[in-house]
């Protein structure tokens, strides 16, 4: 599902890689690509193996009825708004609304027009730009709303709160917000909280969630009423047509409800809608990552050729990303000119490509098994910090042993991880890591995420990160920052690094001899994918709890090594002990131990 997103960047350019992989370690595969509103859906057929047989499907059913509906402020008249519906692409006004107060700063625009216009009973999505806005629109909602009587004593709207509260911070906003019948919704947030804010959205109990772009990516949320304004993708980045009309479909669900608004605010502002605001809907054509890259002949040529420079990976990740994919192609094809694509190119220009891999290769120490492994590094970023590696043993005669990763409770653990991140900042990633005390900020999240810690530790350790140094610093914005680091380096930059340096490590022991070290390292993937350290807590994740609840049990049961049978059996015994957990914690062992039973 949603194949455009092969035209994202370097992670388009990971997805392509991906797929093409999988075809090509197993040819009996069958592949269906699915997207909204696509142009050249046939794009996908362009690559297929000769031996397959494919065809692209159009339909164009529509379901649910959606109104596309213009809010413009009257000509002096800050407080007074025209409210237009597109018919057929041109604005009828069908009248004015009266916002509360005038809107300024401009932030207050969309959450006075969403205040005015949305369904009271709920069911109403205000779209903005990233998480800091969320939680400013948030504060406006709150100053605009009451407390909604009904939700005061509610248990579920409160079990919420009381999660917040103990998986995050006491302080966290949230939590007061909630009470009004208004929750945010951003990707960072743990995946418990979120799964809750939408259940409770989806009952009407939240009555306005305000939503960042993870509404695109892929949650089944519907609602009546989504209000937009100068919609972007990312920082700086105008969203484009097709995440406007992917982002519009969630307003109206076959089944759910029989028609939905799409509000636009300040329509007629071309300096806030900069891709123009949209009057219908319209195809888009479907552009792979790699081509953009693969295009650009010289520059691509210049980097394989100057040995994938550093500055100019950092400056240009879809450099790296492509280089990994046509060092993947070389590998699994034996050159580039067998593959599918190779004929949209001149020969001359992929006789270049094979040329300069060809030479890269053969000169390669690192394995190719490894190199497959770590798509998007660089090989010869991979075979520098072999190189490394080899003058700290051979020429400095420096401990071996100091190169491994040590387990996270050990002592020392953070200036250890500072030094391997240190590492990987010079030979793999230009810095991917930070600089200075950026660098030890990130190793002390890594070992406190691989301890199991729970988010709301972590944010404490932080806060005392920070009054350690006498540094100045706003609650919201450290959370927010915390949690954005917990999912972009704990959960994705470190697993990714750090498995590629176990993996050239092991290399180097192999080398020199020291075999009986390589039972010593270890899976730092796992461990920080999934933030637990002990086997119990991954047996508890496996039996589908999340990170919270599982460190949150695990802190009652002694034995580190439970597998996922004798974790149900913990819990089926030790049911008491639970008792003090959060409500929600306890609602999903329930639900863990229902399907064990209906399993059985």
């Amino acid at each position: 599902d949603e194949a455009q997103k092969i035209g994202d960047n370097d992670r388009g350019v990971l997805l392509q890689q991906a797929i093409e992989t999988a075809l090509s370690r197993n040819r009996d595969c069958k592949v269906l690509f699915a997207s909204p509103m696509t142009e050249n859906p046939e794009i996908f057929l362009e690559d297929m193996p000769d031996e397959k047989h494919g065809a692209p499907l159009i339909r164009e059913d529509t379901v649910v009825n959606q109104n596309l509906i213009w809010v413009s402020q009257v000509y002096g008249k800050p407080k007074t708004w025209n409210v237009e519906l597109i018919l057929n692409s041109d604005p009828v006004k069908v009248g004015t609304i009266e916002l509360p107060a005038r809107p300024y700063p401009e932030s207050k625009r969309l959450s006075f027009v969403s205040f005015v216009l949305g369904n009271p009973e709920g069911g109403n999505v205000v779209y903005v730009n990233g998480a800091a806005d969320a939680e400013k629109t948030g504060k406006q909602f709150y100053d605009l709303l009451d407390d909604d009587p009904n939700l005061i004593g509610d248990s579920e709207i409160n079990d919420l709160i009381d999660l917040a509260k103990k998986t995050i911070h006491e302080k966290y906003f949230l939590s007061k917000l909630l009470h009004k019948g208004v929750a945010f919704h951003y990707g960072n947030m743990p995946l418990l909280i979120r799964n809750e804010v939408e259940r409770l959205f989806g009952g009407n109990k939240i009555k306005f969630l305000i939503c960042t772009s993870t509404l695109i990516e892929g949650i089944n949320m519907t609602c009546r009423n989504i209000f937009v304004r100068g919609p972007s993708k990312g920082r700086g980045k105008p969203m484009e047509a097709n995440d406007f009309w992917n982002l519009a479909g969630r307003a109206g669900r076959w089944g759910k409800e029989f028609q939905g608004n799409v509000i636009c605010i300040d329509a007629c502002k071309e300096n806030v809608w900069k891709n123009g605001t949209p009057k219908a809907r319209k195809k888009y054509p479907i552009v792979r990552a790699s081509d953009e890259v693969l295009r650009n002949e010289d520059s691509l040529l210049e980097f394989i050729e100057n040995k994938t420079p550093r500055v100019a990976a950092a400056s240009d990740p879809e450099l790296e990303y492509v280089f990994s994919y046509l060092t993947s192609t070389y590998l699994n094809l034996g050159k580039v000119s067998s593959s599918s694509w190779a004929k949209r190119y001149s020969s001359d220009y992929i006789k270049r490509l094979d040329e300069g891999l060809e030479t890269i290769l053969s000169n390669a120490r690192t394995p190719h098994d490894v190199i497959l492994k770590n798509p998007g590094i660089s090989l010869v970023a991979m075979d520098d910090l072999l190189g490394y590696f080899d003058d700290r043993t051979l020429n400095r005669n420096e401990n071996i042993e100091g190169l491994l990763p040590i387990p996270p409770e050990s002592d020392g653990a953070v200036d250890h991880y500072a030094k391997i991140l240190h590492r990987i900042n010079k030979y793999l990633g230009n810095d991917i890591f930070g600089r200075g005390k950026r660098v030890r900020q990130l190793a002390l999240l890594i070992v406190d995420w691989m301890k199991g810690y729970p988010l709301a530790r972590i944010i404490s350790s932080r806060e005392k990160f920070y009054r350690d140094r006498g540094d100045i610093y706003k609650l919201d914005d450290l959370i927010r920052k915390t949690m954005s680091d917990v999912e972009s380096v704990a959960r994705f930059r470190a697993p990714k690094y750090l498995a590629c340096y176990t993996d050239l490590l092991k290399i180097h022991l192999q080398e020199q001899g020291r075999e009986d070290l390589i039972g010593d390292l270890l899976q730092l993937n796992i461990l920080l994918e999934f933030g637990v350290s002990q086997i119990t807590q991954l047996s508890l994740m496996g039996l589908g709890l999340s990170r919270s609840s599982a460190i949150s049990i695990s802190e009652f049961i002694t034995d580190d090594s439970l597998s996922e049978n004798e974790c149900i059996e913990w819990l089926t015994k030790n049911d008491w002990m639970t008792e003090d957990l959060p409500e929600i914690i306890k609602r999903e062992i329930s639900d863990v131990l229902c399907r064990a039973t209906v399993e059985t």
